[in-house]
């Protein structure tokens, strides 16, 4: 038994239609049936292929499973489970909403705005976040935390895709942490960020990122004036960090 238990083999939630291999084994328990990995080209007996993105379209393998898409073809994307807006026009207002109301392997799409708050991951839901992208300063969107913390703690396996994660003025604590989930056992979560913008963040250690245990990927990320007042600002602890294709700048 473990947290994601509930979402194993025939116990994912029907997402209008159910998985073509839905209730079949699933040798390597990675949350895909056989018939459906060696279908797509993938590996019944490997497990990491679950968080892999065959098709590169942000979206891991065993969300494209979960919601019945192909995960070789980048134009076959899930649909968003939930949607935050500020202004009224989706399911919740803040992240935080939706994370609290979301269902393990749900994907959240965010519109574009300013959301002043943190998204404390407190369980082992693995969540898609998907951020709106455009070319002006309005259509993006920044979570900055008004308050001394950390902006975005994680816990669950997560994708976080296309933020600005920062702080207000004169506010402290790191822009992302990533620790560990205990149920009964230690679980060490897999964070994929891509195309983010970490910066104006201050704190005595990993200012922009603070790893307690984890794999965390920066994939196209630009870290840029954060303080760091004794140590790194990206920091490990006891997990591992892969940079690949991004820019640190204006550090300490």
């Amino acid at each position: 038994f473990s947290p994601h238990s509930a979402r194993l083999g025939a116990h994912y939630r029907e997402y209008g239609s159910v998985p073509e291999c839905y209730s079949l084994p699933d040798s390597d328990i990675d949350g895909m049936a056989d018939l459906w990995e060696v279908k797509h080209g993938l590996d019944p007996l490997d497990p990491k292929d679950a968080f892999a993105d065959a098709d590169m379209d942000g979206v891991p393998n065993l969300w494209e499973y979960a919601h019945n898409t192909d995960p070789n073809d980048p134009e076959s994307i899930p649909s968003a489970s939930r949607i935050v807006a500020a202004d009224g026009t989706g399911n919740d207002l803040t992240m935080q909403a939706a994370y609290n109301a979301a269902n393990d392997l749900d994907i959240v799409h965010v519109k574009a705005g300013v959301y002043a708050g943190s998204l404390v991951a407190d369980t082992a839901k693995r969540i898609v976040w998907r951020a709106d992208k455009g070319p002006a300063d309005n259509q993006h969107v920044v979570l900055a935390r008004n308050s001394d913390g950390i902006t975005v703690q994680l816990k669950g396996d997560t994708v976080l895709d296309g933020f600005f994660i920062s702080h207000a003025a004169g506010k402290t604590g790191s822009g992302i942490e990533s620790t560990y989930y205990y149920f009964g056992k230690v679980y060490l979560p897999q964070i994929r960020l891509i195309n983010c913008g970490i910066y104006g963040n201050t704190a005595d250690y990993g200012a922009a990122l603070y790893n307690r245990a984890g794999k965390v990927e920066l994939m196209h990320c630009t870290v840029f004036r954060n303080q760091s007042t004794g140590h790194a600002i990206i920091c490990n602890a006891s997990g591992t960090n892969h940079i690949i294709n991004s820019v640190i700048w204006d550090a300490n």
